[in-house]
Order: C-alpha cells, then structure tokens, then sequence
C-alpha cells in the first residue's frame, strides 16, 4: 500500500481534518512536544489503498539499544485516526499493515496502537491478525461543551460522586503560569507512588513536557 509521509503540521493537519475520532492528542503540537519531551523521534504516514485515503498513522519511535518501540506512550487516543468511508469498511488492520515496513527498518519490537473513546473499530480483525487488544475507561469532552453541559451528560451516580466532592472543597477554574510549570509536573511524577507503581513522567519529563505546552493556545489549563 503506497505510504506517504506527512513531514509538516500543516499537511499533517490538513489529512487528520479529513478523518473521524481525532481528540486533543492527535494534534500535532501535542505529539511533537510528547516526542521532543521523552526523546522521540517522529514520522507520519498517510496511506492509500485500491485509490482511497485510508487514514493517517502517526509513530513516535523510542531508540532502545539496538531496537526501537514505536507509540509507547503514556496518554491513550494518539493513533491512528481513520476516514469515515475506511473505518466503516473495518479496514483498521489494512491502516496498521501498511506501515509494517518502516516498523521493520526501525527495528521495532513492541508497537502500540490506541484509538479514541468510542470510535467503533474493528478489533476482531485487529486480534485476528495477532494483536492483543482491549479497552480503558477515558473521557472524550468535547472543547466548546459548558460545564453544565457536560454534568447534564453524566450518570446520575457521576454527578452525585462529584456534587460530594463539592461539597469537600473540589473546585476547578483557570491555573496560573506557576502551577503548570512548578506544581502539575510534581503531581504527574508521583501519580501511581500510593500504588506502589512507577509513573510514566519523570520529573524532568513532565518538567520539558510542560515547559512545551505551557504557552500554547489550544491547550486549556484548569
């Protein structure tokens, strides 16, 4: 299947625009600051087939010794994003075997495929074809939803388990310059401590990651 890689923000948002089930995390801002964050190395791939745009698979490599692993990365929904016609055609294993290739030249052993909430894609084929697969419990809230909106969606056990936190205090409003850069990489770093559990950022990780974020306008910080 012909590949072709996407090595601008402009032409890489222009194709994702066309696809269904893009959140926050398929931009491209947000994947190079993740990529620059845990040095990375990134390279996106648009793919055809029988004439037809399938989708757009974006690949974050991590260099380990002397193999890589491709998409390992500690946020879920970064990839890849299909076109309507495509993902109804279940044709999310033609979009993942497309880029098996470069995955073989980068020497990659472990690659990790993650679609957003609620896109409806074939994972019998996906299992199939040998890949493990499965679902994890995430949000996708649309940018431009009110808070009440958004409360008004919930389950009724939702809003009441947030209507006690309320009453403990729980607020939420814009945060400071300070607390994007001093106080959430502190709270990343420590996320899974009472778990006993290592968390995905490192300090210096979630510090970088940050520091790239901080001032961009797409990002809302609460």
């Amino acid at each position: 299947m012909p590949l072709i890689e996407l090595g601008d923000e402009a032409s890489y948002e222009a194709e994702i625009s066309q696809c269904v089930g893009v959140t926050g995390y398929h931009r491209w801002f947000f994947l190079s600051a993740l990529a620059e964050a845990f040095g990375m190395r990134m390279r996106v791939f648009a793919v055809d087939a029988d004439g037809e745009r399938l989708g757009v698979v974006p690949l974050l490599f991590r260099r380990r010794g002397p193999v890589s692993t491709a998409n390992f990365l500690p946020v879920m929904g970064s990839g890849p994003v299909l076109r309507p016609k495509a993902l109804h055609a279940g044709r999310a294993v033609d979009l993942v075997r497309a880029v098996e290739p470069v995955l073989l030249r980068e020497r990659t052993v472990v690659t990790k495929w993650s679609f957003a909430p609620g896109l409806d894609v074939n994972l019998n084929g996906l299992a199939g074809y040998g890949f493990e697969v499965g679902a994890e419990d995430s949000y996708a809230v649309p940018g431009a939803l009110s808070v009440d909106g958004y409360l008004k969606g919930l389950s009724s056990t939702y809003r009441r388990k947030i209507k006690g936190l309320e009453r403990h205090g729980l607020h939420a409003g814009p945060s400071s310059r300070a607390d994007i850069l001093d106080w959430l990489p502190q709270q990343m770093s420590r996320i899974h401590r009472g778990q006993g559990i290592a968390s995905d950022y490192s300090l210096p990780v979630a510090r970088a990651l940050m520091e790239r974020l901080v001032d961009q306008p797409r990002m809302r910080w609460c």
